[in-house]
């Protein structure tokens, strides 16, 4: 059996800045963690061995990987897939079927199929060659699809969590989409007080991932006493005041604010 699970990653922090500046610098972490996420999914998924065995008409034999061997590929079965249809998954098989190929024209393809979830947007999504036998030339190749597991929350001591999650595109159970994720965590950070961070755990269950998401929330209470020489000459230039802002009353980011000068 091939163990899969996704590496604990964190998602790139979001300011509130929407400054062209910030814009930029969010796009260069977005980026850094998309890059990071990729190489370590390389890592390892490539320690990954499988052990398949090739029937000959005579009794199986165990073959690793790094050993020569070859078979008349007749088939490709792809595992049902909810991001990528029939017509890609046979596009990308069609090339080697009547073919002798090996392990490596195997990897080829999963490493093809891997390609596009890539360009999807899916990179927790991974095809792999499954230890099997191989009869009639038909190989079988698995498609791990992440889907969401748990979604966690930390530090919302002011803050309700159906509040949090009304504000989110996605849902346990559904595909992980890392971007939705991306683009609700910049859109809540921009709203409000407060500051969503994001990070990618293994999940409970086989082929899951759990969303861990930490609150960061200003003081529930924050006062401010001030005094400058800015006034009026008919009121005087010395003056001062203060002010009271009570964060998020209900619990859903509202302040009340009052003060006196």
């Amino acid at each position: 059996m091939v163990i899969w699970g996704c590496p604990s990653l964190v998602l790139a922090q979001i300011t509130n800045d929407l400054t062209p500046s910030a814009t930029q610098e969010r796009n260069r972490e977005a980026q850094e963690f998309f890059e990071t996420q990729k190489t370590l999914q390389e890592e390892t998924f490539r320690k990954e061995r499988a052990v398949l065995e090739v029937d000959e008409g005579t009794e199986g034999t165990a073959v690793e990987q790094d050993k020569p061997v070859s078979l008349i590929l007749k088939e490709v079965i792809f595992s049902s897939s909810k991001i990528l249809n029939q017509r890609e998954l046979k596009s990308v098989s069609a090339p080697y079927i009547e073919k002798s190929v090996s392990f490596l024209e195997l990897n080829q393809i999963t490493e093809a199929i891997n390609a596009l979830y890539q360009e999807k947007n899916y990179p927790t999504a991974r095809a792999i060659l499954p230890p099997q036998d191989i009869k009639d030339g038909v190989v079988k190749i698995e498609l791990i699809e992440g889907t969401l597991g748990r979604i966690i929350l930390k530090g919302n001591d002011s803050t309700h969590a159906h509040f949090i999650l009304k504000h989110l595109q996605v849902e346990s159970g559904e595909l992980l989409d890392i971007q939705t994720i991306e683009q609700d965590l910049i859109r809540f950070n921009a709203l409000y007080d407060t500051r969503l961070n994001a990070q990618l755990s293994k999940g409970e269950t086989f082929g899951t991932t759990d969303l861990v998401l930490t609150v960061s929330e200003p003081p529930r209470n924050e006062g401010l006493l001030y005094s400058d020489n800015l006034g009026q000459e008919e009121t005087g230039l010395e003056r001062g005041g203060f002010t009271f802002t009570y964060n998020s009353i209900t619990g859903r980011r509202d302040s009340l604010v009052f003060g006196g000068v």
